[in-house]
């Protein structure tokens, strides 16, 4: 039976030698220096070097890459390579990896020899790439740039008999929602992305780099795309909220509201444009007993042996056949977001990024773990300390959701659901991006909320349902929340003139009473003319800023397109603009 912790934290003490003494202070430090280092490395991605000997760990925060020896199961050394990494991929056949930096916006080339890490080049890529996919041939890779909404297509040439590697962009296409997670098709001539978010998948035609269809399932938080072992199947993991649910302590406790799990769905089904892929796919729930499993991530099928799925939300991994049949659940570091296991799938290797360590499971035989640090580690801030808890089910009752479940990143999936966000059951609302809140008060649909604080407390107790936040807890959660910021993106395609007459629009219709300041919201309470199920029609206004990053618009989701709260929904009231300045008006928000 596991205890239940009340301060969400894990303390890992780990002993390093000291450093040896540079003869030159002003050189930058060797690789084995920067392991030693105290320093957050928040590690994200695995990769294998050509021989297997070691394994690459790509660390966020840090912008290094790690080099843990498989054998000693020590850090042999780190390497700085970028800003902000957030995803790491080796090339097929080559000594070549392939990462992100969504700090630079750039694709990354680097090569791996006699134990070192060489950058060959920077790539610029669409701003804040996400994820990354390689053909199994090694020729063609494609990136996904989150919040720029694109899928980019590189040609790679190069392998281990020559001198030279090289990378050259080869094309993109913009989708119609925030980019994921992704996964390439190269015998059905396709690549399929998610929404970064929601649950839109996109079919898109490799070749023309053009969307042959869309899938759209009533999931959210899609944190893994991964091929069956047959190749006839895809395996999603991802969540689904029940907008019909209460976020009551019952609905919770029965596993209504909420699900975590994996879909699975044929390839063939999603290759036709015409399948409900929702009425032909299921969900493999993955909670055992009492224990939910909040917030599956990374799926790892290997060639061989068992099937890994995370568990990011509880610090756990779940193991067992391909077929879903006796998962066992293993404790790991906090946030495990990635794994790797060796050839014959009897050793798995999991990151806890919020743990900066490696945890090893081997299942050959009697179960053997052990837990490699990537290097010490400095005190937590505030912010955190608040990050932690942000992304932990723990706190919830029987580990079933996060804050991060229902706002992934700091975002929002844009789904309805029934908590107690406006004082009472029986009319759903839209959950909110957290992006730039602390900005946004007052809290709450109905601005009963006037500290960010208070909203805080009240989100953990009446939606998570665990142990009410003590005051070190909700000053650190509060903290980290005040970190969130809105992409910056780079300017869109409207015409500047046609942004400017759209601000003319927007204070001329009215829309700056209520959508005022530099954040565009108020205090008050509005009457928007659109009623809730309670009869409610007085709304405290969301901010504008990042209006167009989110895919359903108004207080219940009621609005599938930014155009339609004007058209089809008639906000703020009819006749408020004509055709010609409701292009201007949308093109000013677009701008913010």
């Amino acid at each position: 039976m596991r205890c239940r912790p009340v301060v969400v934290a894990l303390w890992l003490i780990a002993f390093f030698p000291a450093a040896p003494a540079r003869s030159d202070e002003n050189s930058p430090p060797s690789p084995t220096e920067l392991a030693a280092q105290a320093r957050l490395r928040r590690p994200v991605a695995l990769a294998w070097t050509p021989d297997r000997t070691h394994l690459l760990v790509a660390n966020s925060r840090s912008g290094s890459v790690s080099a843990l020896d498989v054998e000693t199961l020590e850090v042999t050394g780190e390497f700085p390579i970028g800003g902000h990494l957030v995803a790491m991929a080796a090339v097929p056949g080559t000594d070549a990896l392939l990462l992100l930096d969504d700090a630079a916006h750039q694709l990354i080339v680097a090569r791996w020899s006699e134990g070192g890490i060489n950058i060959v080049s920077r790539q610029p890529v669409a701003a804040y790439p996400y994820r990354i996919a390689i053909d199994d041939d090694g020729r063609t890779c494609y990136v996904t740039s989150r919040w720029t909404q694109q899928l980019s297509r590189f040609r790679i040439e190069g392998n281990n008999g020559s001198q030279s590697f090289s990378i050259e962009a080869d094309g993109e296409v913009v989708l119609p929602f925030p980019t994921g997670e992704l996964t390439s098709l190269p015998d059905h001539g396709t690549v399929v992305v998610a929404h970064a978010f929601g649950g839109d998948l996109a079919v898109v035609d490799a070749t023309a780099l053009t969307i042959r269809h869309m899938h759209h399932l009533p999931d959210h938080n899609i944190r893994s795309i991964a091929r069956s072992r047959d190749g006839g199947e895809l395996l999603l993991s991802c969540q689904q909220l029940n907008p019909l649910s209460r976020g009551g302590f019952n609905d919770l406790d029965w596993g209504i509201l909420l699900t975590n799990g994996v879909r699975v769905l044929s390839i063939g089904d999603l290759l036709d444009p015409q399948t409900d892929l929702a009425g032909t796919s299921e969900i493999e729930s993955m909670q055992i007993g009492g224990d939910a499993g909040a917030d599956p991530g990374p799926i790892l099928i290997p060639s061989r042996g068992r099937m890994l799925v995370t568990l990011t939300g509880v610090a756990e991994v779940a193991i067992g056949g391909v077929n879903f049949i006796s998962m066992e659940r293993h404790e790991v570091g906090l946030r495990p977001v990635a794994a790797a296991a060796n050839e014959d799938g009897t050793r798995f290797y999991v990151a806890g990024m919020f743990s900066d360590m490696v945890s090893v499971i081997d299942v050959s035989g009697p179960l053997w773990r052990r837990t490699v640090p990537l290097g010490p580690t400095p005190e937590l801030s505030p912010a955190d300390r608040g990050e932690l808890l942000f992304y932990d089910a723990r706190l919830s009752h029987d580990r079933w959701m996060s804050c991060q479940s229902c706002h992934a990143d700091g975002h929002t999936a844009d789904r309805v659901v029934d908590t107690l966000g406006d004082g009472d059951y029986g009319a759903p609302k839209r959950i909110p991006s957290l992006l730039g809140v602390a900005r946004t008060g007052p809290w709450a649909w109905n601005g009963r909320k006037q500290r960010l604080e208070d909203q805080v407390r009240s989100s953990v107790a009446t939606t998570l349902h665990g142990i009410p936040l003590d005051d070190d807890q909700a000053r650190d959660l509060t903290a980290f929340l005040e970190t969130l910021e809105l992409p910056v993106l780079p300017p869109n395609s409207d015409d500047p003139s046609s942004v400017a007459r759209g601000r003319a629009v927007f204070a001329r219709a009215g829309c700056a009473e209520c959508h005022a300041g530099t954040e565009y919201t108020s205090e008050g309470a509005y009457d928007v003319g659109l009623t809730d199920e309670q009869g409610r029609s007085r709304f405290n206004p969301p901010s504008l800023r990042g209006v167009s990053l989110r895919s359903a618009w108004l207080h219940d989701a009621r609005a599938t397109t930014l155009e339609s709260v004007f058209v089809e929904h008639e906000h703020p009231h009819a006749g408020a603009v004509d055709e010609a300045e409701l292009a201007e008006l949308l093109a000013f928000l677009r701008s913010l």
